[in-house]
């Protein structure tokens, strides 16, 4: 869900037209479509080695959002995390740089009281990366994010927000175009 949110496939389609104007429209949507698709299986490759923590217990809901896979490596190169709220109560992160030695992926448990600032890391990103909706657990909740998610606060999310062009590894598309 993450690489084909509405906000990025209108970002990826205005990239694209940025490129070549003169593209038949059709041809732009069978584009943005096959690159959302080779970008999520290359993105999946870069992280299911390393490490998963899931964080269980969760004591307040977690929030979600327009775009539920927060891919926050385009942010810091040298940190590359993914998270994915799993329910209300339990979320998971996956850490690609803590790599294990038969090339695999570990999951881990814990219980979310032992890593609060991941918890909270993610309660801030659901509305740093929310760009049309957030869902909440109470009309209070829901009222907080509001005030928080002002017009001028999503423009400077968004400002930060970063394309990051992947090469087709693979010969393997949805629509032959």
């Amino acid at each position: 869900m993450g690489y084909r949110s509405e906000y990025t496939v209108k970002t990826l389609e205005a990239e694209l037209l940025k490129q070549n104007p003169d593209i038949d429209i059709g041809i732009l949507k069978l584009t943005v479509l096959n690159d959302l698709y080779e970008t999520a299986h290359e993105r999946m490759r870069f992280f299911r080695d390393g490490t998963i923590l899931v964080l269980r217990g969760i004591s307040s809901p977690l929030l979600t959002n327009d775009q539920p896979f927060w891919d926050m490596t385009p942010q810091d190169e040298a940190h590359p995390i993914g998270m994915f709220t799993l329910s209300p109560n339990c979320l998971m992160l996956l850490s690609p740089n803590h790599k294990q030695p038969d090339c695999g992926f570990k999951v881990v448990f814990r219980p979310a009281r032992e890593c609060s600032e991941l918890v909270d890391f993610a309660r801030l990103a659901a509305m740093r990366m929310a760009r049309k909706w957030v869902v909440c657990s109470s009309e209070r909740e829901a009222r907080d994010v509001a005030a928080y998610l002002t017009e001028e606060r999503i423009a400077e999310a968004a400002s930060t927000d970063r394309l990051r062009p992947m090469p087709y590894t693979e010969a393997r598309t949805l629509f032959p175009i």
